[in-house]
C-alpha cells in the first residue's frame, strides 16, 4: 500500500459556470485590491464572468471602464508605437470619459511617447478608482465573499 494518499480537490463553480476554482484561489482573489484585481489574469477573468452574468443588454460602466483599462494597457506595451488619434477613437468608442479623452488627445498631438504613456497610466488609475466605486464591483466582491462562506 502506498504511503501517498490523494485527497480530493474541492473545486468551486465560477460565475461562468465552470468548476475550475479551488477554495484557495477564490480566497486569494477575494483579498486582492482593486488595482491587483485588474492586473491579475484569474481575477480579471472572474470579474468579467461576473459582469457578463449580471449584464442585461448594454454594457455597464464597469464593463466599459474595464475594456478601456485593458486597451490602455495594450497601448503601453513596448512593441506598440506611439498611439494615434484612431486608437484614441477606439478608446472613446469603448467608453473613455470625455475629460480623459481630452487629456490623452493633448498628449497624442505632442507625439511624446513618455507623456502619452504617463497619461495612459493616469487614465488607468482613474478608471480603476471608478470601477472600484461601481455597484458591479461591490457586487463582485460580495459574490466572492458568499462563495467563501460556502466552504
Amino acid at each position: 500500500m502506498s504511503s501517498y494518499q490523494c485527497s480530493p480537490v474541492r473545486l468551486l463553480r465560477c460565475f461562468c459556470g465552470c468548476q475550475e476554482m479551488t477554495p484557495e484561489e477564490v480566497e486569494r482573489i477575494y483579498y486582492l485590491t482593486a488595482q491587483a484585481t485588474l492586473i491579475d489574469r484569474a481575477a480579471v477573468k472572474l470579474f468579467k464572468s461576473f459582469l457578463k452574468q449580471k449584464s442585461c443588454g448594454d454594457k455597464s460602466l464597469a464593463e466599459q471602464y474595464l475594456e478601456v483599462y485593458e486597451l490602455c494597457g495594450e497601448y503601453m506595451k513596448p512593441h506598440v508605437n506611439v498611439i494615434t488619434l484612431d486608437e484614441l477613437d477606439e478608446l472613446v468608442d469603448l467608453g473613455l470619459p470625455r475629460q480623459l479623452e481630452r487629456e490623452l488627445h493633448e498628449q497624442i498631438v505632442t507625439g511624446d511617447s513618455d507623456k502619452i504613456t504617463r497619461c495612459l497610466f493616469r487614465i488607468q488609475g482613474t478608471l480603476r478608482n471608478e470601477i472600484e466605486l461601481t455597484e458591479e464591483y461591490k457586487g463582485y466582491k460580495e459574490a466572492i465573499a458568499n462563495k467563501l462562506k460556502q466552504l
